[in-house]
């Protein structure tokens, strides 16, 4: 089983990298270099060749074979040459290297006749390769005053050719060796630095996981960059946020839930302790009060618990069910609902919809639940005289409903947690009207909105009221 850590496996799959890269490249370029040698050996072959092909018309057209003869000497001291000869056109031999030490305008027959032939009848360079006897040969047309008078026939040892250029290829290698060593250890550097780069925010991580397990919710990692690994950082980051609201979320719920149960709970105890010693020698009036408030107190924990279960579904995708609707009715009717109570509190309660607004898709029930959480919390805090506005606006990929009032607003420091289960206070402002709350009124709104693909925010100013606007999909 490997336990290699991800620095040392990165490492490694970077080296092997590296030296599959550094080996083709050392191997193309050494091919590359052969090849070009190779074309080289044959091109300087050709041009010598040629060179002796000119010096022997010069000869020819001064009747002067000792020139050639004194260049074709040189010509031999050249790497590979072996040995050359000029034959006319009827395949006899007029010059040889042979004939260096004893001059004579006739020296037989020369062993590549064929070829000097097919020279002599093509008029073209003729290259050929004879493995066998490891030969390279080359006949070039040779002219006396501007007439065909033959070929030359120039013969190189090709294998001796072969050993300069393997030489100058050894050198190559040895040189291309050292440079893919430095590049491969180099390489093999780069990766090592650069897998201690990326493993060291993945155990910072990994430390921070164990963090978290271990109860510190608190804990962050550095997520510094763009990459991959920074947005893992920064996710992690969020879910730990998360993770620590929900938990405070928990704390806060378990104590309203607490507080909340036990209050009418309480009532219901000394009501019904009450209603014994009113049965035993009361009157009929405290009964009659004491049932009231056990009635009140029913209610209140009846709601609470309505609430709570309002919210599970919602959380859970239940209880919805979109249709198209008309926006500019719907508000008339919400705004019918709540006329009376509106007038009772002193209150002016007011329709503002755009005319000609597209229908939406929404849960009518749902969305009238969330406009009755956002009045009820605008009468709570809307003081006698005030107005509240019901709105709807065109958006251009949804429609914006808003319920503005006319209190003193909402201080910078609610905004966070305005949505959150169970808070209720503005800062600086208190409510001019208590009125039967769970504390998740405004919970509930954001997740019948969200539930529906919309967004709900609050547009602050302090002292001018609050508006709270919320988008609803078109239909």
């Amino acid at each position: 089983m490997c336990t290699m850590k991800l620095r040392g496996r990165f490492a490694a799959a970077a080296g092997f990298l590296v030296l599959a890269v550094v080996g083709g490249a050392m191997a193309s370029v050494y091919l590359r270099e052969r090849r070009y040698l190779s074309e080289s050996l044959t091109s300087e072959c050709e041009s010598s060749a040629a060179r002796l092909a000119r010096v022997a018309e010069e000869a020819l057209s001064a009747s002067n074979d000792v020139l050639w003869l004194n260049y074709a000497k040189a010509w031999l001291e050249t790497p590979g040459a072996l040995r050359a000869a000029v034959v006319d056109t009827q395949g006899r031999v007029y010059l040889h290297t042979s004939l260096i030490r004893g001059v004579s305008r006739s020296a037989g027959r020369f062993s590549t006749e064929a070829l000097a032939y097919e020279s002599l009848k093509s008029g073209a360079v003729i290259r050929q390769f004879k493995p066998g006897e490891k030969r390279f040969v080359m006949a070039v047309p040779v002219y006396r005053l501007k007439k065909r008078f033959g070929s030359l026939i120039a013969v190189y040892d090709w294998e001796q050719l072969l050993a300069r250029r393997d030489q100058v290829m050894a050198a190559t290698a040895g040189r291309l060796a050292a440079v893919g060593v430095a590049a491969l250890l180099l390489g093999l550097g780069l990766a090592w630095r650069l897998a201690a780069t990326l493993a060291r925010p993945l155990a910072e991580l990994a430390g921070a996981v164990e963090a978290v397990g271990a109860g510190d919710l608190t804990k962050r990692v550095a997520a510094r960059g763009h990459d991959e690994v920074a947005d893992l950082g920064r996710k992690f980051n969020a879910m730990s946020r998360r993770l620590a609201e929900l938990l405070d979320a928990r704390e806060r719920f378990m104590s309203a839930a607490s507080h909340d149960m036990r209050s009418p709970l309480s009532i219901l105890t000394n009501s019904v302790e009450r209603a014994r010693l009113v049965l035993g020698k009361g009157s009929s009036e405290d009964l009659s009060e004491d049932l009231a408030a056990m009635e009140r107190a029913i209610e209140d924990l009846g709601r609470f618990v309505n609430d709570i279960l309002d919210l599970a579904r919602l959380q859970a995708g239940l209880g919805l069910a979109p249709a198209p609707l008309e926006l500019g009715p719907f508000l008339e009717e919400t705004r019918s609902t709540f006329a009376r109570d509106a007038s009772g509190y002193g209150l002016s309660l007011q329709v503002a919809a755009e005319k000609g607004l597209r229908p939406v898709l929404a849960d009518a029930q749902g969305l009238k639940r969330a406009l009755a959480n956002l009045i009820l919390n605008a009468f709570k805090f809307t003081p006698q005289g005030g107005r509240i506005v019901l709105g709807a606006q065109a958006g251009p990929e949804a429609a914006r409903v808003l319920v503005a009032d006319s209190g003193p607003g909402i201080a910078e420091e609610d905004l966070s947690q305005l949505f959150s289960r169970f808070h209720e206070s503005r800062s600086g402002a208190k409510a001019v009207r208590r009125l039967p709350s769970s504390g998740l009124g405004l919970a509930i709104c954001k997740e019948i909105v969200e539930a529906q693909g919309g967004k709900i925010w609050v547009e602050r100013e302090p002292g001018q009221g609050a508006k709270f606007v919320f988008t609803v999909p078109y239909a």
